[in-house]
Parts: C-alpha cells; sequence; structure tokens
C-alpha cells in the first residue's frame, strides 16, 4: 500500500477538482493514442529506458527525454520545473539537443523538500508525459518556465493543451501511484549520488557545471558524444567509469590538501551574549554552535554533543546561536518556537524544543511545531503569534549578523572556545581539542582568572570582526538611477548572467522595503563568457538616451526576461523590446550595429577593474562591497550598516600580543626571520611557513610585504607571537593572490625567530 506523502496531503486543496479521485487511470480515459501502452509513450521506447534501469544513474521508463533516446551518450538532469534554475537548464537541454542530435537529454523531477507547489508542479508535468508523452512533456515545461507560480486551474489548463488530454484525466493522473512513486524514485537516484538540490547535471554520470553558456556546454557534450561513438560503449558502463574517475579525482584532491584545511587553533571572538546557553557559566570549556532546525547535519552532530556532556559534566557548557539558511523555509519559523518557548519557560524551555525539532526534522510544519509546544505544555496562543509575527526575529537577526562577521557559512559551525571547526565534527575529533582547552583554563585558573572569567578571557586575545570593506566610486551621469534615497546602492552586473537574474527580485525587495533610503544605479559589467550581454548594454543605454530611466529600467525588466528563452538576447529580440517600450526601433537599431554607446560599456567595465569586481553581481552599498547573489537578510544588513556607518572607520592593523617575547624590539629597516600562517576570515589557511618548515626573511620598510605587515610587525621582541587582523586595503586590497580573493581580510598568527 502506498504510504501517505505529507506533500500529497498539502496539494490536495490546491487541486482544481473536487476530492482526491482513484489513485489509478481508467484505461478508457486515456486518449486513443496512449491506450495502448497506458503510459503515454511507446512499447520500444519503454525497452530503451528498460536497457538503462540497472545503470548506476539509471534512466527508466517514466524519464522525459529529448534527442536520440537509443544513443549511450546521455546528458541526465534534475530539475525542479517550478524554480527558476528550470528556464537555463531547458535552455541547455534545447541547445544540446539542437546541436547534438546524437544525445539523448533525460530529465528527472527533483521538487524542493517541503515545498508543496513544487511538487504539484512536478506531480502534473509527469503526469503529461505518462498521458502526453516526450513531446508533451517540454511543451508543458516551455508553458511553466513562461508563466512562473502557476497554479489551481491554469496549470491544469497548460497541461491539457500541452498534452492534448482532458483536465480531469490530468487531475487523476498526477494524484495516481505510477506518478507519486515516480518522484520518490527520482528522489531516491539522487539521495544516492549526493544531489541533495536542483538543478544538477550529469553527462555519461560525471556532474558538470551549469553556470556557463549553453553553446559552452553543448560544445564539451559533443565531444564527448564524438569520443563514445568511436568507442561503442553502452550508457551503462559509461557511467560506471565516469563515477568511478570522480571518486578517484575525489580522493586524490583529498590526499593532496593540506593537512589544516582550516585553521583549527586560531581563536575567534564568539562571544556568548544573550543566547540560550546549556551548562554552567563557569564550565571551562565553551562550544558555541551555529545552527539551523532544519539542517541534518545539524541534527547530525547531537549525538557528538551528547557523548562530551558524558565525557566532559559541568566542564563543558554549549550555547546556542541561530543560523536559519536561506533554502530552509521551515527553520526560522522553528526558531521562533524555540526562543518562545525560551521566553516562557527559560533555558530549560529552549533546550526541550531543541531536542523535540531535531529529533523530528521531517515535522517542522506549522501544525507540528503546536504540537510540540502543547507538549511543553507552553501557551499555544503566544506561540502561534510568535510564529505568524516573526515575534523574535530581533535575536536571530543578531546570531546573523555575528555568524556573517566571523564568517560562520554553512550549519552546523562550531567555536571550541573560540576555536572553528566546521560541519557535524565526531566526538574523536572534538576530543583532543576540549582537553587541550581544559589544560589552558587551569592555568589560567593557576594564575588568578577566575572561573567564570575563563571564557572572557579567551576572547580578549581573541580575532575581531571582519568589517565590510569601503571603496570610493563615482557614479557618472550616465548611469541609470532608480529610487532616491541617501545610500546609493551600485550593481556592477550582466544581463546574461543567470545570478544577476537570480539576485533581482532580491534588490527589487531592498527598493520596495526601503525606498524612503536606497537609490539603485545600474553599472554594465559583461563577462568574457556571456556574448549577448555587450549588445544587451548597448541596447539598454540607448532605451535611456531615448526616454530616459523609466525606459532604461522597461527594457532591464524585459531583457531579464529574454535571458531564460533562447535567442532571448539577439539583435531581433532587443529590437522586439524596444518596440514594446515604446522606443524609435529604427534609432535604436542603429545605434546597436553602430556600437553608439560602447565608450559608456567601456568605462563602467573599467571602473569594475579597477575595484577589482571579476564578477557578477557585484555591489557597492552605500560604498561598502558585496559580491555575488547573496541572500536578502545580507543585503539588509549591509544596508543597515551603511546607514550607520556613513563613513568607513579608518583602515588599521589590529595586534593582539599572544606571547610579548623578551629579545630585541624590531624596527622599521630591522632584517627579520618569521614563522606564520595565514587564514582568511572564514578560517582558511591560505599559506604556512611552519608547514614548510621555512622560516621567512625580510626586511622591514623595503617594500618586500604588504602594507599590513610593515605597520604589525614593528614593535615586535625576539622569541614573541602576535596575531595581525589586516584589513584589504593593508593586504591585497582589490588583487586576487593565488587561494587569496580580492578584498580579503587577512588574519596572520607571527612567530619572530630573529631581529637584525
Amino acid at each position: 500500500m502506498l504510504r501517505t506523502r505529507w506533500w500529497l496531503a498539502a496539494i490536495i486543496p490546491l487541486l482544481a477538482c473536487g476530492g482526491p479521485p482513484s489513485p489509478h487511470v481508467a484505461q478508457s480515459s486515456l486518449p486513443a493514442s496512449t491506450a495502448a501502452s497506458g503510459r503515454g509513450i511507446a512499447f520500444s521506447e519503454s525497452a530503451l529506458a528498460q536497457r538503462d534501469e540497472s545503470a548506476l544513474v539509471p534512466i527508466d521508463r517514466f524519464d522525459a527525454s529529448l534527442g536520440d533516446r537509443a544513443s549511450a551518450t546521455t546528458l541526465l538532469a534534475f530539475v525542479d520545473p517550478s524554480a527558476e534554475e528550470a528556464s537555463n537548464i531547458l535552455t541547455i537541454s534545447r541547445a544540446v539537443e539542437k546541436d547534438v542530435p546524437t544525445v539523448r537529454i533525460v530529465w528527472k523531477l527533483l521538487p524542493a523538500k517541503d515545498d508543496a507547489p513544487g511538487h504539484l508542479v512536478s506531480a502534473t508535468a509527469q503526469a503529461v508525459f505518462n498521458l502526453g508523452g516526450h513531446d508533451a512533456f517540454f511543451k508543458f515545461i516551455d508553458e511553466i518556465v513562461k508563466h512562473k507560480n502557476s497554479k489551481g486551474t491554469v496549470l491544469l489548463s497548460m497541461a491539457a493543451t500541452a498534452s492534448g488530454v482532458d483536465k480531469d484525466a490530468l487531475a487523476r493522473e498526477r494524484l495516481s501511484t505510477r506518478v507519486l512513486e515516480k518522484l520518490e524514485r527520482d528522489q531516491k537516484v539522487a539521495a544516492g549520488l549526493k544531489i541533495t538540490s536542483a538543478p544538477e547535471v550529469l553527462v555519461n554520470g560525471i556532474n558538470i557545471r551549469t553556470d556557463l553558456p549553453a553553446a559552452d556546454i553543448a560544445g564539451y557534450v559533443k565531444e564527448q558524444a564524438e569520443v563514445v561513438q568511436k568507442a561503442g560503449t553502452l550508457y551503462a558502463d559509461l557511467v560506471k567509469a565516469g563515477r568511478a574517475r570522480m571518486e578517484a579525482d575525489r580522493q586524490k584532491k583529498d590526499e593532496s590538501e593540506e593537512e589544516l584545511p582550516y585553521n583549527e587553533t586560531l581563536v575567534w571572538n564568539v562571544p556568548v551574549g544573550t543566547s540560550p546557553v546549556s551548562g554552567p557559566k563557569d564550565a571551562l570549556v565553551t562550544i558555541v554552535d551555529f545552527a539551523d532546525f532544519e539542517c541534518p547535519y545539524c541534527a547530525k552532530v547531537e549525538p557528538t554533543f551528547a557523548e562530551i556532556r558524558k565525557t566532559y559534566g559541568d566542564k563543558v557548557r554549549f550555547v546556542w546561536k541561530h543560523e536559519p539558511l536561506p533554502f530552509h523555509s521551515k527553520a526560522i519559523p522553528a526558531a521562533m518556537l524555540a526562543l518562545e518557548a525560551r521566553a516562557q519557560q527559560g533555558d530549560v524551555g529552549f533546550w526541550k524544543a531543541h531536542d523535540a525539532m531535531l529529533g523530528n526534522q521531517e515535522h517542522l510544519d506549522r501544525d507540528s511545531l503546536l504540537g510540540i509546544a502543547e507538549e511543553l505544555g507552553l501557551d499555544l496562543e503566544k506561540v502561534d503569534h510568535a510564529i505568524e509575527t516573526n515575534k523574535h526575529k530581533a535575536e536571530v537577526d543578531r546570531d546573523l549578523a555575528l555568524a556573517q562577521a566571523v564568517e560562520a557559512s554553512g550549519t552546523p559551525h562550531l567555536f571550541v572556545n573560540g576555536r572553528r571547526f566546521v560541519g557535524a565534527q565526531p566526538f574523536e575529533k572534538l576530543k583532543p581539542v576540549i582537553d587541550e582547552e581544559i589544560a589552558h583554563a587551569d592555568a589560567l585558573l593557576k594564575k588568578g582568572i577566575k572561573k567564570n572569567k575563563i571564557y572572557d578571557h579567551i576572547l580578549a586575545t581573541a580575532v575581531a570582526e571582519a568589517l565590510p570593506v569601503f571603496v570610493s566610486a563615482d557614479v557618472p551621469d550616465s548611469a541609470p538611477r532608480k529610487g532616491a534615497g541617501k545610500v546609493v546602492v551600485q550593481e556592477f552586473a550582466d544581463f546574461q548572467c543567470p545570478f544577476c537574474a537570480r539576485v533581482k527580485p532580491t534588490v527589487s525587495l531592498l527598493m520596495r522595503r526601503h525606498s524612503a533610503d536606497v537609490q539603485l544605479v545600474w553599472r554594465n559589467l559583461p563577462l568574457p563568457m556571456h556574448p549577448d550581454a555587450p549588445r544587451a548594454a548597448l541596447a539598454a543605454f540607448e532605451a535611456k538616451k531615448q526616454k530616459g530611466d523609466v525606459a532604461f529600467w522597461k527594457m532591464y525588466d524585459l531583457m531579464f526576461r529574454g535571458t531564460s528563452k533562447p535567442n532571448g538576447l539577439s539583435q531581433d529580440a532587443l529590437i522586439g523590446y524596444a518596440k514594446e517600450s515604446g522606443l524609435d526601433t529604427v534609432a535604436f537599431k542603429a545605434a546597436l550595429e553602430g556600437n553608439t554607446h560602447q565608450a559608456l560599456l567601456e568605462a563602467d567595465k573599467a571602473e569594475a577593474d579597477r575595484l577589482g569586481f571579476n564578477g557578477a553581481p557585484s555591489f557597492l552599498i552605500g560604498g561598502y562591497m558585496l559580491s555575488g547573489a547573496q541572500s536578502y537578510r545580507t543585503f539588509e544588513h549591509l544596508l543597515d550598516y551603511a546607514k550607520k556607518h556613513p563613513k568607513p572607520e579608518k583602515d588599521i592593523v589590529k595586534i593582539v600580543d599572544v606571547a610579548p617575547g623578551s629579545g630585541k624590539e624590531i624596527k622599521t629597516g630591522d632584517e627579520v626571520m618569521v614563522h606564520y600562517t595565514g587564514t582568511l576570515m572564514n578560517g582558511t589557511v591560505f599559506d604556512s611557513s611552519k608547514k614548510r618548515n621555512e622560516p621567512f626573511a625580510v626586511k622591514l620598510g623595503a617594500g618586500q610585504v604588504i602594507k599590513g605587515w610593515e605597520q604589525g610587525l614593528v614593535g615586535m621582541k625576539a622569541g614573541g607571537k602576535r596575531i595581525l587582523q589586516i584589513p584589504p586595503k593593508l593586504g591585497y586590497a582589490g588583487v586576487q593572490k593565488g587561494q587569496i580573493p580580492a578584498w580579503s581580510t587577512l588574519v596572520f598568527e607571527v612567530e619572530l625567530v630573529s631581529v637584525k
């Protein structure tokens, strides 16, 4: 018997019909063209698919495909058709179908976990395939990509049009056993490949990047197909060999990595603050856990914590810091429950809620959270209000700001007396560290440090937070603007960039919520791998020239919509957008063909080069730098910072003397010999003379090292140890150096060996 699915219960109210029909489609309800097979696909295609069902990356008869279905070369995509990224995977699929006809393109459906509308779209797509076949499936996907967020009768109408099957039959089919089991099979295949979310694309079993132009990906697939055709190898054998190569490469990479990918000795300034605590205030060791109630790895580390409690008792205390990840929709409601439990019952209530939620992460929906609250004896009305209004948002935001300051990205992120450990670490990994910290604490006690002040004393010599990087960048008169706020947000981006398209709703939300504070400015940064981006930039400039900023922003919207379509930024498409925007299309075409605004485009690119921006999107928020399609919380946090600090703090090297030393003191002009370990603010070690066992010799004042070293080493004494936190402008600024990204704050542990 098919077990009840949470998402099936959730989508039934969204269906166009009444109550749920029988899970089986009556043979008589199928159109005549599909009744022979009962599945909307021919028996010959079933046989081809059946051939590959036993492969390491299996393909079955219910997988929709394009191209040559008998081919050994396969591009297999895991896709959530309701997500924005589906348009990019469709573009790639169509490009491969067109340019490499000897290849088959196969789609498996992987809607986001706990996303009922997404599961509804996927179930409808599978129903379209079952009843209408391959072409119908991709016709439906074309419509889904064009009309996002369609649901109810609109969704069924689109499916009926694509498949040629009536709505009632489709509504029954998407609730059928075979649709539900197919979606679960796809989930299991993805889980077996350690794929947790869509999109993910594999070519003959090997994962490939999807952020490259579709033409480049098609070229790669064509090369693979030609090799396979000569070898005459079957798909199952190709996948087996491909997965084996990937595993061998992974092991080789693991073996070649530094022994210390993270600096496990450096101490980071992670205060307890007002966070929930389990354990005595005078514990010798404090473990701060940045975590998320929906994160499976946060649950996975709990047995480690239980073993620590059992082994060390009151010598260790635990602190919870909230870091709900953007793709975990239930993490914030769960955090609200935990904090409301604390408000009503203190830390004891918090940890009871914590245990209940991490012990049953499959049930964090609203009703389940209220059920937990009832079991804990909480006031349900207050809990419901806290979840509905995000009552404790300020506390979560404080934790998120601290996580950003110490670059605790990803959960769980642990700090053991300030020492960083990433991920669900086993007890065996943390035990020697805890033993070291207990010995360190005992030594401090002997020096007279009070037991309840141990952690504060340790943090006094810890690495401080990394401040946002400020750079001055004037806005040219030619740049399009929107809004009139005092905080200028300059976006350096590319109309063909999928990540620029992805961040567009985030920027729009920022503008809506902070309309009185923000002014948005567009700067062009067309990337080399996006051939249509320069032409789109020129089109946008011409729109502004003809009808001002209003016309520019209309073109902006039209072009980003066009990015998801084949040839959506071609000259003909751009002229179409110009006509839709009410522009003079003759002058518009002449401007494109004559590169009329090339000088403006080159000026934007030159400014991006000066700032060290080599990726899109990149932002200046009130002059403070932000790279990539970050979460809304990150944008809002930096906006708040920019409002509070319209003028940046002075760039200085922060110095902590761990051991003062007793030998000769360094002065500018001295020749010194040092050992050092260089670390990024996220804990990654990028260089270490100790690792090489080669002390570093340098003459201060001779321009041989970065400015931060010139300033930070002066005053050290031989035998001393010092920590330097160097801001980007005193480091490498906007230049990438090896593993060091541009605009990085650097942390060096320096030991002075000798002075001449």
